[in-house]
């Protein structure tokens, strides 16, 4: 026992063994191409599991040593066929314009036995097996950045070739980030403006809150907070079974009240179009990132 540094590492081991008789091993070893605000959010959570083995790699060599330090049980690589060897799941969340170099760099040192999992923005099951060879499974998982406090949506495709038993395996090791679920990779581009996009601009909608408060007599760090509070509210409200969000509107606008006034302006200023076009938008934009004439 003198080879290993901690009782976490002793754990591990041993979790090992006990993978190993059981026959999936290579399930919990886990590498990630990318750590950026997506993929950090992939390190972050899925080296919080202790069953999990995790290795990364990123071309700026400042952003991994960060991670590095940010990240106590999960190690670094220098290359893509160390990474490939210490790992079973391969999580690829680089740029979607960086994609089809990272594949065929990565295909040669990819096995049968490898999963390749990616998180990338608009690029297809049929781009992922094409560009690395065909070497292995690929499976398209889209998750938000809420990953990051084990509250994240993510869309796992159920339209994929994976065995029954090999995704219910992926699915739990997702669930450490948040609530998976299986979609067609159809809806992919929708799902990446609804719930990836998303958060954005439920916070932009906020920052509006803000500015708002401000303009109708708040100071600055008052409106700051009860934006805040405002937007936490809401949540708790929105979790209650009142139904629908009509019903929930209703639970507070009166006719001829105040809220109604408020709510008849959003209407006079077509919010739901709004809304509609930016989500609209941002899927367009998505479909086209995975067009192959547009990687450069």
């Amino acid at each position: 026992m003198d080879t290993w540094n901690s009782l976490h590492d002793a754990n591990v081991f041993f979790s090992v063994l006990r993978s190993m008789r059981r026959g999936n091993l290579t399930m919990r070893h886990v590498g990630i191409i990318g750590v950026g605000r997506l993929g950090g959010a992939l390190l972050k959570s899925l080296s919080d599991g202790s069953e999990n083995r995790v290795c990364f790699i990123d071309r700026d060599i400042g952003l991994a040593r960060q991670r590095s330090n940010e990240i106590k049980f999960a190690s670094f690589e220098s290359n893509l066929e160390d990474l490939a060897k210490k790992s079973c799941i391969i999580f690829l969340a680089v740029k979607p314009k960086d994609v089809q170099s990272t594949l065929e760099e990565l295909g040669i040192y990819l096995r049968s036995e490898h999963l390749l999992i990616s998180v990338c923005a608009g690029i297809s099951s049929k781009q992922l097996r094409e560009w690395s060879g065909n070497r292995c499974e690929v499976l398209r998982v889209m998750p938000n950045i809420a990953c990051l406090v084990q509250r994240g949506i993510l869309a796992v495709a159920n339209d994929s070739n994976l065995s029954g038993e090999r995704l219910k395996e992926v699915l739990e090791i997702l669930s450490v980030m948040g609530n998976c679920y299986e979609i067609p990779e159809k809806l992919f581009d929708s799902f990446t403006a609804l719930c990836a996009s998303g958060p954005a601009f439920v916070f932009k909608f906020f920052e509006s809150v803000e500015w708002a408060a401000e303009k109708i007599g708040f100071d600055a760090r008052l409106s700051k907070q009860l934006s805040r509070s405002l937007l936490d509210s809401s949540s708790a409200l929105s979790s209650n079974e009142w139904g629908t969000w009509k019903a929930l509107i209703d639970q507070i606008a009166t006719k001829g009240g105040c809220t109604e006034a408020g709510l008849h302006s959003l209407e006079a200023d077509a919010l739901s179009t709004i809304v509609e076009r930016c989500f609209i938008l941002t899927r367009d934009k998505s479909v086209d990132l995975g067009r192959v004439d547009k990687q450069s």
